[in-house]
């Protein structure tokens, strides 16, 4: 009589199929998982940029994580060879399900912290500009708040302000942190500059200014330093 059994090696051989089976079951679901990933920070990307270009700003969002509650993002705005913005990472903590009397909010951001952003801006008489970030500066001014609605708690670390004005050129440098849309601290450093306009002359050796509010109440220590006049 002849044994159907399957012998130690078939066995052997069978498991080595279905390991090498599922193997490939598994690089093939990680392999689409990933490529699902990129396409969604891909398609994220695309609608960030599109959103700013169509306000007239060349734009350019990588995104390095994407979740229904928040996310992390680098983030250059404005030319190329010499961009309005470029923030090396933004953190953004936001709730997708907020509703209010059955009606969807949108995402309510909560928090967002800015690692090492550049500004650049132009002081022209007593016009202050942000070039191509102004027209997307201007449409949020517009905007009426939202009743009851919470405002992020927003923190700048080791920024720096890029100032361009006629009398010369200036830069700032500086941490703040801003809640329920107070500027409740700053610790901000002048580097040193030569300031020159009509009737003056003067070379900054540097400065600071340091600002803490608590309550109604803000206390502010300015200081600059002057070496020629």
């Amino acid at each position: 009589m002849t044994s159907t059994e399957p012998t130690s090696d078939g066995k052997a051989a069978r498991r080595t199929r279905l390991a090498l089976v599922l193997a490939l079951v598994a690089a093939t679901l990680a392999v689409m998982a990933l490529g699902a990933y990129l396409a969604r920070r891909a398609i994220a990307r695309q609608a960030a940029s599109g959103w700013l270009e169509q306000r007239g700003v060349a734009a350019q969002v990588d995104f390095q994580r994407l979740t229904p509650n928040g996310l992390v993002a680098r983030v250059r705005a404005g030319p190329t060879n010499d961009p309005d913005l470029v923030i090396e990472r933004v953190e953004v903590t936001y709730d997708m399900l907020k509703f209010r009397r059955g009606r969807w909010l949108g995402p309510q951001v909560s928090a967002v912290r800015l690692v090492r952003p550049v500004v650049k801006a132009r002081l022209k008489g007593k016009t202050l500009s942000f070039g191509s970030l102004d027209p997307v500066i201007d449409e949020f001014r517009r905007r009426p708040p939202q009743p009851d609605a919470a405002k992020p708690r927003i923190l700048v670390e080791e920024g720096q302000l890029r100032l361009l004005a006629d009398f010369g050129q200036a830069r700032l440098f500086g941490d703040a942190r801003i809640e329920d849309g107070k500027l409740m601290a700053l610790a901000a450093r002048l580097s040193p500059a030569s300031l020159a306009g009509e009737g003056f002359a003067v070379a900054v050796a540097g400065g600071a200014i340091d600002l803490a509010t608590e309550g109604d109440r803000a206390k502010i220590r300015a200081e600059l330093r002057i070496t020629e006049g």
